[in-house]
């Protein structure tokens, strides 16, 4: 099955709903954006108290070879997924959602990311929680 770059292929998880025993019910909210060349650009911002739980996600360079990432907890934090330089030139990468996420962020921090070779374009699934 190919999917083109615009393909919102992830659309069925966006309904759904993450139990949390001090939560309750969190929504699964998502983020779609592009992001260029650079590093510590905003993804998710922080939610003050609350961590950034990543359940899944896709990304695709803006070319068509090869382009390097990384997600950090915090502007100039922590990297908490990628740092290496996976094929994403011509088709996503994707992390299918999974109930108990992939990475997630500190306390009180948003989700950055830094771009290295060629813009690309997100697509993030996550929830927003109190630790």
């Amino acid at each position: 099955m190919a999917f083109s770059t615009n393909a919102t292929f992830l659309m069925s998880f966006a309904n759904a709903r993450y139990k949390n025993t001090k939560d309750g019910v969190l929504p699964v909210k998502s983020v779609n954006l592009g992001l260029s060349t650079g590093n510590d650009q905003t993804v998710i911002a922080a939610v003050t108290g609350k961590r950034i739980r990543v359940m899944g996600y896709k990304i695709q360079s803006a070319a068509s070879t090869a382009g390097a990432y990384a997600f950090k907890s915090g502007s100039g934090g922590t990297v908490v997924d990628g740092g290496y330089t996976p094929v994403i030139g011509g088709m996503p990468l994707v992390m299918i959602p999974w109930d108990a996420g992939y990475f997630e962020t500190d306390t009180g921090v948003g989700l950055f990311a830094d771009i290295v070779t060629h813009g690309a374009s997100v697509q993030v699934y996550y929830i927003e929680y109190t630790p």
